[in-house]
């Protein structure tokens, strides 16, 4: 996916890519204006993110997808991660490099067969909950989850092995509809700290859960879209102290 001016050109592994499928990906139901009047008139503060990151948006990815790429995620750099989905998708996937494997395929994949890219120890990871996803249904238990509460959803994600409450709630929000979902990882520590007025809290499962208890009550139902806006504001920022 590229931007081209006001335009975005898609490129996809699947050959019945429809306007549809790109249009939910992206969520263009949502509109960005009732977004950003939600947020802001709950902290004016963060009005002027939404210049800043005009467009930006929370997708709608594949739920499988989405929870056993954050996965492969814990405890390791964005060039890492991608490293090593490609590299899962190159091995194991059926349309290469652009498609992700099969759950079956990951679920009866040895542990050490998935040591691909930068999945060190993660591998591990990667194969235990991919096995127990698929013992307990699979995409159709992702798809259930979207009747549960917010609480109800993420304790039956963090249930799996390898899923903690970062990588439930990245799957809530990214996959499931939970837009109330507010992922913290490195960066968003930080920003609920300095933007939010929200801690310093520790950062232990404790922490977590009154941070985010904190956080979708001062932001709503809408929270999580916050979140993404923050963590690329943080990106940028540690981007510009780096000089690149």
């Amino acid at each position: 996916m590229e931007r081209d001016g006001p335009s975005v050109a898609v490129w996809s592994a699947e050959t019945a890519l429809s306007r549809t499928d790109i249009a939910r990906f992206l969520r263009l139901d949502t509109s960005l204006s009732d977004v950003r009047a939600d947020i802001v008139e709950r902290d004016r503060t963060m009005d002027a993110l939404f210049d800043e990151y005009r467009g930006l948006r929370v997708l709608s990815q594949p739920p499988i997808e989405c929870l056993l790429s954050f996965v492969c995620s814990s405890a390791t750099s964005i060039a890492r991660i991608r490293w090593s989905v490609d590299e899962l998708c190159r091995r194991f996937g059926d349309g290469g490099a652009a498609s992700f494997p099969d759950l079956l395929a990951l679920a009866e994949a040895e542990p050490e067969a998935l040591r691909v890219g930068g999945m060190e120890f993660r591998c591990r990871n990667l194969s235990g909950a991919a096995r127990a996803l698929r013992a307990v249904g699979g995409e159709g238990f992702l798809q259930g989850l979207r009747a549960m509460s917010y609480q109800d959803a993420a304790a039956a994600l963090i249930a799996l092995p390898g899923v903690g409450r970062k990588i439930a709630d990245c799957a809530l929000l990214f996959s499931l509809g939970f837009d109330c979902a507010f992922p913290l990882d490195t960066h968003t520590w930080r920003m609920v700290a300095e933007r939010c007025g929200i801690g310093p809290l520790p950062r232990t499962d404790r922490g977590y859960r009154t941070a985010s208890r904190l956080l979708r009550e001062k932001y709503g139902p809408r929270a999580g879209w916050l979140q993404q806006y923050l963590f690329v504001h943080s990106l940028s920022l540690a981007s510009r102290r780096s000089g690149r």
